[in-house]
């Protein structure tokens, strides 16, 4: 059986915890500042 979006999505949700999601939206942040800074 192939896993699918969801499967994963639930495997992950079980693993990762609210830290995961807060460091992703820190580094997506970091990523977002670099690259405005790259325009001026």
């Amino acid at each position: 059986k192939k896993s699918s979006a969801k499967d994963l999505w639930s495997a992950g949700k079980s693993v990762e915890t609210v830290d995961g999601i807060e460091s992703a939206t820190v580094i997506m942040r970091r990523l977002g500042q670099s690259l405005e800074a790259n325009h001026e």
